[in-house]
């Protein structure tokens, strides 16, 4: 007998999960024998409920956004007999949703989940948080966490743009360290991104990305000063020049860096770690690739796009 859980944030998508709960479950029966509902009610509420569900669902079904994602992904990360994870996109941005072709639409969402295939899906370590599709730190990487969730509710996602206008104001560089089997990266940098997604801040970043071959793509945007003081205008458009024009072409410039990680130890001085969207409160530490980490739903006609050049 297959079981399905539906974890749900209720400040999600407007209170759309809650009111087509009946329509959800009955489409969902379709495919499972059981299917259970439950509501978020606080911070890491997720992260506990997937751990539950660990041997106990087949399918573990995620109504919320990026934020949802993230706890769900600590949940299950290197668990015994982990569900299947399938998303009902429901947030601001839905990155991971967007990476997958996963469509917003709830209909087809749960066509998705009900006809689509597995496709197993890399993940990250970073000393004790996992994350599915990127680490970031520097300029506009803490807007995800920092814009209310009123604004995000009323504007979508313009509220992150006029929060990460604010930032232009004050942004200060980052020193990063990176130390890797091949690579060593130190310095003062405007920005760094590890990305294992093709969408990033609702942008088509990384359209070439591999998402199960055991690397992310890391990029590193160097500045112009060497000081820590403020950011200078010319810093400020070589990072936006990054989400404008798309990793394959920017990283071909010489202000950048740029390399395929495995593992490696990290550490960020004067700037927060953002995984997934999410604020971390650690600063440094191991970082590790976990390839195939988490198996996701997605459908069947973007399984051959997916697993293009993937290595073996």
């Amino acid at each position: 007998m297959k079981k399905c859980l539906v974890v749900y944030n209720p400040n999600g998508g407007k209170g759309k999960v809650e009111r087509r709960k009946a329509y959800i479950v009955k489409y969902l029966q379709k495919a499972f024998c059981v299917v259970d509902f439950v509501g978020t009610e606080y911070a890491g509420h997720a992260t506990e409920l997937a751990k539950q569900a660990c041997g106990v669902y087949d399918c573990l079904v995620i109504a919320g956004g990026d934020g949802t994602i993230h706890e769900i992904v600590n949940g299950v990360a290197e668990q015994p007999n982990a569900p299947v994870l399938a998303l009902l996109p429901c947030g601001t941005v839905n990155d991971l949703a967007r990476s997958l072709y996963i469509p917003r639409c709830l209909k087809r969402a749960l066509q998705t989940i009900v006809q689509g295939e597995n496709f197993a899906h890399d993940i990250f370590k970073f000393q004790n948080v996992y994350g599915i599709y990127v680490l970031c730190c520097g300029l506009f990487t803490n807007t995800s966490y920092e814009t209310s969730q009123k604004s995000k509710r009323h504007v979508g996602k313009l509220a992150y743009v006029g929060y990460g206008v604010k930032q232009l104001f004050h942004a200060k560089p980052t020193h990063i360290s990176l130390q890797a089997q091949e690579y060593a990266v130190d310095g003062n940098f405007s920005l760094m991104l590890l990305i294992n997604s093709r969408s990033v801040a609702g942008l088509c970043l990384n359209r070439s990305a591999n998402l199960q071959d055991g690397f992310v793509d890391a990029v590193f945007v160097k500045i112009t000063q060497k000081t820590k003081e403020k950011l200078r205008v010319a810093d400020i458009f070589r990072s936006l020049r990054l989400f404008t024009r798309g990793y394959a072409r920017s990283v071909k410039r010489a202000d950048t860096i740029n390399i395929q990680l495995s593992s490696g130890y990290l550490k960020a001085e004067g700037a927060l770690i953002n995984i997934d969207g999410e604020k971390v409160n650690v600063k440094e530490g191991e970082f590790k690739v976990l390839r195939k980490g988490v198996t996701l739903r997605v459908p069947s006609k973007a399984i051959k796009q997916l697993k293009k050049g993937e290595k073996e």
